[in-house]
C-alpha cells in the first residue's frame, strides 16, 4: 500500500483500518503497512469492525507511536476517515510537534474516556518507512 494520495491537501500513503493489518483480531500473524516517509497519511476507517459488546465504548480516538513519542487526534466514530498530520495529532506527553512519518512505528484505534484513563483498543498496527517507493531497488 505505498500508494501516494492527495485526500484534503494530505500527500503520502493511504491505508486501512482492515483485518489484514490488525494486530489486535490477526495477531502475530497481521501484515504490517510499508509506506515512504510522508508529512501524513488518510487512514480509512470503513473496515474498523467494532465487537458488539464494545457498541457502549465507540472508538474515537488514534494514536501513533514511535520511538520519540506518542501522539493522538480525536475524531467521530462515523466518520470514514481520519487524517494524520502535525495538525490534526497532539502530542500525549510533553509537547513536542508531530514530526510526520518518517520512522517505523504503531498506529492505534481506540476508545479514550473522558476520565483520559483506560484506552481501550479496538485495531492496531505497524508500519515501516520504505526507503526506497514501492520496495523498488536503485540500478
Amino acid at each position: 500500500m505505498g500508494q501516494r494520495v492527495d485526500a484534503q491537501g494530505v500527500s503520502g500513503a493511504r491505508i486501512s483500518a482492515d483485518h489484514y493489518h490488525d494486530k489486535v483480531a490477526a495477531g502475530q500473524g497481521a501484515l504490517a503497512y510499508e509506506f515512504c516517509k510522508s508529512k501524513g497519511l488518510v487512514l480509512g476507517l470503513a473496515g474498523l469492525r467494532i465487537p458488539r459488546k464494545e457498541m457502549e465504548n465507540k472508538p474515537n480516538t488514534v494514536h501513533v507511536v514511535t520511538g520519540r513519542g506518542i501522539w493522538s487526534t480525536a475524531f467521530d466514530y462515523t466518520a470514514a476517515e481520519v487524517q494524520l498530520t502535525p495538525e490534526t495529532l497532539s502530542p500525549v506527553r510533553g509537547d513536542q510537534p508531530f514530526p510526520g512519518f518518517d520512522e517505523d512505528g504503531v498506529i492505534v484505534v481506540g476508545h479514550l474516556p473522558p476520565t483520559k484513563t483506560g484506552l481501550g483498543v479496538f485495531w492496531m498496527t505497524m508500519y515501516k518507512i520504505a526507503h526506497q517507493p514501492n520496495g523498488h531497488k536503485p540500478l
